[in-house]
């Protein structure tokens, strides 16, 4: 059986990114109000992004930031609809199902919390990278899966 192909193993795999990204925010939550050094390189930071990637329009009014939302949202199940219908067809869909699970917690976030909640802050000689979550790594890998896919499939065409 591969896992690629087979949808409910698809479906168990956004379960799981779904529980692990809700379950690291709330520890966030509940330990990270002021930043815990972790590492010399690694902190728990808690923040609350209203705004998109990098904290871009995190100053918006709650008029944009209610049109982000919905706008998240109308992509997330574009994605989620592109994803079903790689897996009906018997392509590897993985990457759709990590991008949209980690979209919609991240907008549950921004439901309940107003906004995103970012805790993962890594900083290397005066460096710093923006601050993230589990779900947002998730985002990202997928990304990557899709395009790395994308790029496969054009080759063997």
């Amino acid at each position: 059986m591969s896992f690629r192909k087979h949808p409910p193993m698809q479906l168990a795999l956004a379960v799981v990114i779904l529980v692990a990204d809700r379950l690291t925010k709330l520890l966030a939550l509940a330990y990270c109000a002021s930043e815990q050094v972790i590492s010399p390189f690694v902190s728990c930071a808690l923040t609350f992004n209203r705004g998109i990637s990098w904290g871009m329009l995190h100053d918006a009014n709650g008029t944009v930031f209610g049109m982000v939302t919905v706008l998240i949202a109308c992509i997330t199940g574009y994605i989620a609809y592109l994803g079903v219908q790689r897996s009906r067809v018997g392509d590897p869909a993985i990457g759709y199902v990590c991008v949209v699970a980690g979209s919609v917690s991240n907008l549950a976030d921004r439901v309940i919390y107003g906004g995103v909640v970012d805790f993962i802050s890594f900083s290397l000689s005066g460096w710093n990278f923006p601050v993230f979550n589990v779900a947002d790594a998730f985002i990202v890998c997928g990304v990557m899966l899709i395009a790395w896919e994308a790029m496969v499939t054009d080759k063997n065409d």
